[in-house]
């Protein structure tokens, strides 16, 4: 065979090892999680967690305005088996965190929660509530308007992750 050829055979079979071949787990994209209306609430369930309830607070970007802006997000998990949130993402936001509002020397503290506080199983729900524990969306890169929905990613000790649509509205204190 010429030079041309063998160029040819070996475009071939790159081309069909590209398009015949699974892509590999980690260039799959996550399966969405199943969302159920249970009472005027929606249910995200996956890999035996569930998400319940979920809002965010609305915040309101200023034009100029150079300080960050941030909101909070609240909802409910529950799980079938013991597992541990222990992050959480939010592409509307430059970072999020799990935090935990507590009375210390007579003011209310923010910061993180303890991770002891956020382990969840048969019987054991973790509550993300105004004052108390919450996700924390630090620096806005969008307003959050009420009646948007906003993607929030749970990540979880077993590396469980679920992807939960969170409608943006006013709901419970604003304690946080």
């Amino acid at each position: 065979m010429n030079r041309l050829a063998y160029i040819l055979l070996g475009l071939g079979l790159g081309l069909a090892v590209v398009f015949v071949l699974p892509p590999r787990e980690a260039e799959r994209a996550p399966a969405a999680a199943p969302t159920v209306e249970v009472g005027g609430d929606a249910v995200v369930e996956v890999d035996g967690l569930a998400v319940s309830s979920p809002w965010a607070r609305p915040a309101t970007l200023l034009a100029g305005d150079p300080a960050p802006v941030n909101s909070s997000a609240y909802m409910t998990i529950s799980a079938s088996r013991r597992d541990r949130l222990v992050g959480v993402e939010s592409p509307v936001a430059r970072s999020a965190e799990i935090h935990e509002t507590r009375a210390q020397d007579g003011m209310m503290r923010m910061g993180p929660a303890d991770p002891e506080d956020l382990v969840v199983g048969p019987g054991q729900a973790v509550e993300l509530r105004p004052g108390g524990l919450h996700i924390m969306l630090m620096g806005l890169q969008v307003p959050l308007e009420e009646g948007d929905t906003i993607r929030i990613d749970l990540l979880f000790e077993s590396g469980s992750r679920l992807t939960v649509p969170t409608p943006v509205g006013h709901r419970g204190s604003s304690e946080d």
